[in-house]
């Protein structure tokens, strides 16, 4: 993956980093210093790995503030905004590129707004000491909001039909052992693919630890990134649904073909019928297989606008990659 960004700090000694992506989150990094301390007092092994991704406030100055106090954090800036997911990506890949030790390398997930508490994530570190395995947060007592509650639902119903089984409650907090960290920072398409998705895909030994969401530091401020909005629920249920193209393009042409050939039946059946009888039965079943149809070539068409839409988004990844 192409830097594109730069990087303030020392790598040195380290193998096992906390990667935290940030955009406009010069409110919330102005309270986290004293937490980074006592974390880092406690697992003084484990760097801080920020990355912002295009901030148009004072957050890169407030991280470089942050590198020149402690010696177990960097900093890296990317030149334009590319996403949290592909943030996410380039500083995994950064990450595994420069661990000392590949048989010790780690990777912990946390975000910046202060709902991840850094002291949560220190129990997820012990959790995960003991037994070797991969644990990620589920959010407990937390309301979305109407219009998210209801895009994961239509969402759930979706992957259903396409008899797709997504954990949608993996958050993006947690800690992945070394195993599970090696195989992600290797995945061809990390960066594209949402990091709940390669967790789920990649982990074996998957554990869980339930905590309860902290309000954002930063509540009140609106954020104004396009770019950064465009990778939350609606695209990362695409990039879910992309994930698994093939499938999915078979299962809409076979289910599609199915009621189509249904309706087509009982329209003939209904057709001879209504000559038999002499009734008018016929333009109701005229009427119901153009309605059938269309429907079959509308989930056709929206699967492949959905489609074009995520080749698109990959052809813009290759290029961050490669240029």
């Amino acid at each position: 993956m192409a830097l594109n960004c730069e990087i303030i700090g020392s790598f040195s000694n380290s193998s096992k980093f906390i990667v935290i992506p940030c955009l406009n989150e010069e409110v919330a990094l102005s309270t986290l210093e004293i937490s980074i301390q006592e974390f880092s007092t406690l697992n003084p092994n484990w760097t801080f790995l920020f990355i912002d991704d295009g901030s148009t406030d004072n957050t890169w100055s407030l991280l470089m503030n942050l590198v020149s106090k402690s010696s177990n954090v960097i900093a890296i800036k990317s030149i334009f905004s590319i996403g949290k997911i592909a943030a996410q990506g380039k500083a995994i890949s950064i990450a595994r590129a420069s661990a000392i030790q590949l048989d010790d390398f780690q990777i912990a997930l946390m975000d910046a707004d202060g709902q991840h508490p850094l002291a949560i994530l220190n129990d997820m570190l012990v959790e995960s000491a003991k037994k070797g395995d991969t644990i990620f947060g589920r959010r407990i007592g937390f309301r979305r909001k109407l219009t998210s509650r209801l895009g994961r639902v239509i969402l759930k119903a979706v992957f259903r039909l396409f008899g797709l089984r997504v954990d949608l409650d993996i958050s993006e907090f947690g800690v992945l052992a070394n195993q599970d960290a090696v195989k992600i920072a290797n995945e061809p398409k990390l960066g594209f693919l949402p990091i709940s998705l390669l967790i789920e895909r990649n982990c074996e030994k998957l554990r869980f630890f339930e905590f309860k969401v902290a309000p954002r530091i930063d509540e009140a401020k609106e954020k104004t990134n396009t770019r950064h909005d465009s990778s939350q629920l609606f695209r990362k249920g695409l990039l879910y649904l992309y994930s698994d193209s093939w499938k999915i393009i078979w299962k809409l042409a076979t289910r599609s073909l199915l009621i189509f050939c249904a309706g087509i039946s009982y329209g003939i059946y209904v057709g001879i019928e209504s000559v038999l009888s002499d009734s008018r039965n016929g333009i109701a079943s005229i009427v119901l297989i153009v309605s059938i149809f269309s429907f079959s070539l509308f989930i056709v068409l929206l699967s492949i606008v959905g489609m074009l839409l995520i080749a698109k988004e990959e052809e813009i990844f290759e290029k961050s990659r490669f240029s």
